[in-house]
């Protein structure tokens, strides 16, 4: 009796579970969609999340560069050259505005006489210090080395450190060359400056570096060259006009006449090189409580100097080896420096840690046996008048590294186009083996761009076999659940959309295929660049960017005979890393071979890119803010002023914006394009699974605030589609105007507060177009 009482009830147990499965089955769940409309407040409209007034009034004059004791070296229609040949320091006068612009500064301006007045008084400031023989040496040397003597020990080395060191030079066509000899680590190199139509450049080519201490006993190796170390440096308390311009995010700004005391700013050109991970000392990189620092990532391979706003720039690009090299900013202050000066370094070996067991417990120190094998190539472009801004600074930077000009520009069009992020399939553990989920089918896909009836760029996620999560590379497959390839060829031919599918080729997931362990990239330290996405529950492992390029070359005819005809590559625009796998392959080989796969299909998409990937055809998004560093004073729209017009530049998504009219404003303001991520299907359905972050984003819930949001910013941008920036201008508080090439112009206000100049009234929080 009592058995026949347990099966009934575990029956009606089951019965009742089945009912809740089907019940839940069917319920339909709706997203949250949050809109927050508030004016940015006074005290953020003060702080560095925005631009500053300038200082345009104020000539500048640099007393500390002169050509006195100088030789002639060449003259071309815009520059001349001069240079000192017992230092090799070098002097570039702007024949428009005669601003004197050198690699060094005058340094003996507090020599007094013997009866102890100053012989150069008008040179001295209140609370100037004397400069140390060290520091001269620094600012007179126009190369400083690093160089190790042990594993765990490195040393500074300039060119008047020793006096064994020797400087050989020659005049050649347009410049100069020198043979530099370091008289204490016996290194040798040879040094080149060109004058140019647009500046100079300075180059120290990979083969004319010679170790020669790198021998028992002494084994001196190069670890760091730094070329021309105060080219554009100044005084302090004598730039009151002025600024840095780091490309930190989307553009950030140091004010010369507030940078006093301010420290130093250290970055790296592309961010950490996972490659060399097993080299970083955490020691190094933790704060006084132990807790870690990320170093800051710089997103273009270059820095602007300007000297006096709307007077004299400069512009210095690396050319060749910005992925090995940092940058740094050292601000003057009375008690510790008297120079501020804007460094470039270039790293050519490190030391590094290797385990001898597979527990750890031995553990070996080691310097890199063979030097990074890379060419420095730096250019120093200067700019005057109204170009010696940041403005003039990005629109430069665009025609010297990404040869674009305004022949390149896009052709004008009737409206913008809106960006959907689309997630296809994913997955989520099963009993015995994973589930695979429909979030949005192609046909579904097809039912929201009728819906919409707007211009559309799409990248479709997920849409291989098994779903996006721990599935990439994956091989050029559909996955069933979401349709067929006549579903895609369908979606080809509707008008006003660009489909793109979004591919990760630069990681290989456990659960992924079509990769083996011969494909993956190992560190220096000889083990695998792994990683632990704690999101989606997922490792996975970096692939050789040589194999990256190898597979998407090879899936690229199956990928057009599916009708994939547009492609998104994610990951390789903002993570770029050398390997030690066999064969090898240095940082700057793998942009190469990333810079080549943005050219196998006709339209291909990237990712939150650093510049080396800024020639792709479309970039998702775009970075609008930097990481409001107490050192910045501002943020500038960099990247989008070098990039709008010339590509097509989308934001992150509105879904998730904490302010949606002030992220809206800015995206008018800085000429981005809107995006949303989107899925026909709940994001309920994504709680167990790696797209779990995505909390809201049901095309249904979202629709209509897709609709405003585009038309807001459609009213605006669609003036200005095939133009670019010319200039930018603060206004007041929060007012900012913005000029385009085709004449027209936005004003932009975030403030609480209607501005008007007594011709034009921009409402508070709101926007308005005209021409000029």
């Amino acid at each position: 009796m009592v058995k026949r009482v347990s099966a009934i009830f575990t029956a009606c147990l089951i019965v009742i579970l089945v009912a809740v499965v089907i019940s839940a089955a069917h319920v339909e769940y709706s997203d949250e969609v949050n809109i927050d409309g508030r004016p940015a407040s006074t005290a953020a409209l003060k702080s560095n999340k925005y631009t500053q007034e300038d200082d345009q009034d104020i000539l500048i004059s640099n007393p500390f560069v002169t050509i006195d004791g100088y030789q002639l070296v060449d003259e071309n229609v815009n520059f001349v050259l001069y240079y000192k040949e017992a230092d090799l320091s070098i002097r570039i006068i702007d024949k428009v505005t005669n601003y004197i612009w050198g690699s060094s500064l005058f340094t003996e301006y507090l020599d007094q006489d013997e009866n102890g007045n100053y012989l150069y008084p008008e040179l001295v400031d209140e609370g100037d210090n004397i400069i140390s023989q060290p520091n001269k040496r620094r600012v007179k040397s126009p190369v400083t080395i690093y160089y190790y003597r042990t594993i765990d020990d490195f040393y500074e080395e300039t060119i008047f450190s020793n006096s064994a060191s020797t400087i050989s030079s020659e005049i050649i066509e347009h410049g100069f060359q020198a043979n530099l000899y370091f008289g204490e680590s016996k290194i040798k190199l040879k040094l080149k400056v060109i004058l140019t139509d647009d500046g100079v450049e300075v180059s120290i080519p990979y083969d004319e570096i010679e170790e020669l201490g790198n021998v028992e006993p002494t084994n001196f190796r190069l670890k760091n060259i730094n070329v021309y170390p105060y080219m554009g440096a100044i005084k302090r308390n004598r730039m009151e006009s002025g600024y840095l311009l780091i490309p930190e995010g989307v553009g950030s700004l140091v004010r010369f006449n507030n940078s006093e005391g301010k420290g130093t700013y250290l970055g790296r050109f592309y961010g950490n090189d996972q490659g060399l991970s097993g080299s970083v000392s955490l020691s190094e990189i933790k704060n006084e409580e132990g807790v870690l620092i990320p170093e800051p990532t710089l997103t273009a391979n270059m820095f602007g100097v300007v000297h006096g706003t709307n007077q004299n720039a400069m512009l210095t690009i690396i050319d060749s080896g910005a992925s090995y090299a940092s940058f740094t900013a050292s601000f003057s202050s009375p008690e510790r420096l008297q120079i501020s000066s804007f460094q470039l370094s270039f790293n050519y070996r490190h030391n590094y840690s290797r385990k001898m067991n597979q527990s750890g417990t031995n553990i070996i120190k080691a310097v890199t046996e063979k030097a990074h094998n890379f060419d420095i190539k730096i250019k120093y472009l200067f700019l005057n008048n109204d170009q010696a801004n940041y403005v003039g600074i990005a629109n430069k930077y665009r025609r010297a590294y990404l040869e674009k000009t305004e022949n390149d520009l896009l052709p004008a069009q009737d409206n913008i186009s809106l960006h959907l992020d689309v997630l296809g399939a994913e997955n989520k553990p099963g009993f015995f083996k994973d589930q695979v989920i429909k979030m949005t089918s192609l046909k579904e896909l097809e039912e929201i761009i009728n819906d919409l009836d707007l211009d559309l760029t799409i990248s479709y996620h997920g849409f291989q076999n098994g779903g996006y999560t721990n599935t990439a590379p994956g091989k050029p497959t559909l996955a069933k659940i979401l349709g067929s390839i006549s579903d895609i060829e369908k979606l080809n031919e509707l008008d006003k959309v660009k489909l793109y599918f979004a591919i990760n080729y630069a990681q290989g997931f456990e659960h992924g295929s079509d990769y083996n362990y011969s494909h993956l990239a190992k560190k220096v330290n000889y083990e695998l660049i792994t990683n632990y996405n704690r999101n989606n529950y997922a490792s996975y492992s970096a692939l050789r960017p040589d194999y990256s390029l190898s597979k998407l070359n090879s899936d690229y005819e199956k990928y057009q005979a599916m009708g994939i005809l547009n492609i998104a590559l994610e990951v390789i625009g903002n993570e770029v890393f050398s390997s030690y796998s066999s064969g090898g392959l240095t940082r700057e080989e793998a942009i190469k071979n990333y810079q080549e796969m943005i050219e196998v299909f006709d339209n291909t998409a990237v990712y939150n890119s650093y510049s080396y990937g800024w020639n792709a055809d479309v970039i998702f998004n775009t970075q609008l803010y930097n990481s409001n560093s107490p050192i910045f004073d501002d943020t500038i729209p960099f990247i989008p002023i070098v990039l709008s017009g010339f590509s097509e530049i989308y934001g992150r998504h509105s879904n998730f914006f904490a302010n949606s009219q002030n992220e809206l404003l800015r995206l008018i303001e800085y000429n981005v394009w809107p995006s949303f991520y989107i899925t026909y299907e709940s994001s309920h359905k994504l709680l167990k699974t790696g797209s779990k972050n995505i909390y809201t984003s049901r095309y249904h819930d979202w629709k209509e605030v897709i609709n405003w949001q585009y038309d807001y910013v459609n009213q605006a941008l669609k003036y200005v589609t095939g133009a670019y920036i010319v200039e930018r201008n603060y206004l007041a508080l929060g007012v900012y105007q913005v000029k385009y090439s085709n004449n027209k112009v936005i004003y932009v206000n975030y403030s609480a507060n209607n501005y008007t100049d007594g011709v034009i009234i921009v409402k508070a929080n709101d926007y308005l177009v005209g021409d000029y």
